[in-house]
């Protein structure tokens, strides 16, 4: 039986160690694209929520008074703030008039 100090196989040493054939660089490698991917989608948020603030605020105060906006409604509203929309895969935000009339698919 081995030492209890060196942690032999029925002693939990490896119990909250993954096993992986990945190495270390390559590990650490993926932690900062996952870093950089996550930051940069909060960023693009938060310029997208501070950039429609308007229409968020008059979206808000409709769904208390009545609960319930139609998409018709919804759209009518983004077209009236003239809200600002990413494409996906652009970094760029666009006019939600613009879309419309080009017929693609945006995200707020």
């Amino acid at each position: 039986l081995s030492n209890p100090q060196s942690g032999g196989p029925f002693m939990g040493r490896m119990l909250g160690m993954p096993r992986t054939h990945w190495g270390r660089k390559i590990l650490d490698d993926v932690d900062v694209e996952v870093e950089r991917l996550v930051k940069c989608s909060y960023e693009r948020t938060k310029n997208i929520l501070e950039t429609n603030m308007p229409l968020l605020h008059h979206l808000a105060k409709t769904l208390l008074e009545r609960e319930v906006v139609s998409a018709e409604e919804f759209n009518m509203m983004l077209i009236e703030f003239d809200a600002k929309i990413a494409s996906f895969g652009s970094s760029t935000l666009v006019h939600q008039t613009d879309s419309v009339l080009q017929g693609t698919d945006y995200s707020i």
